[in-house]
C-alpha cells in the first residue's frame, strides 16, 4: 500500500488586512460587473474580469469606479497588458478629464 505525503507546502494565514482587502475587491468587482455588464471591447458576456487602468497596487486608487472597465478574460490580457497604449486610449476617451487625476493621484 502506497502511503500519502503530506504537503512539504503549508498554507499561509491570510492577515485580517489581507481578507478585508479580499472582501472589498469582491465586492468591487460586483460593482463593475453591474455597471458594464458585458466585455467593454468585445461585447461577451462570459469569463468576465475586472480590469484596472491603474495598478491595484496603488490602494487609493483601488476601488476607484474610474479606474476599472470589465473585460473578458482574452481581451483582458491582450489589450490592457499587450497592448497597453490602445488600452491606454480606450481609459482616456472613457472617463475623459478625470483622468488626468487619477494619474497625478498615482
Amino acid at each position: 500500500m502506497i502511503k500519502r505525503r503530506k504537503s512539504l507546502w503549508k498554507r499561509k494565514v491570510k492577515t485580517e488586512r489581507q481578507v478585508l482587502i479580499k472582501q472589498c475587491d469582491d465586492i468591487f468587482r460586483d460593482i463593475i460587473r453591474k455597471r458594464d455588464k458585458v466585455c467593454q471591447l468585445t461585447g461577451k458576456d462570459y469569463g468576465l474580469q475586472c480590469a484596472h487602468f491603474i495598478s491595484r497596487q496603488n490602494l487609493h486608487l483601488r476601488w476607484n469606479e474610474d479606474n476599472a472597465v470589465l473585460l473578458n478574460q482574452g481581451a483582458h490580457f491582450y489589450w490592457a497588458h499587450v497592448k497597453y497604449s490602445q488600452f491606454r486610449d480606450f481609459m482616456i476617451r472613457k472617463i475623459g478629464n478625470s483622468q488626468e487625476k487619477l494619474q497625478k493621484e498615482a
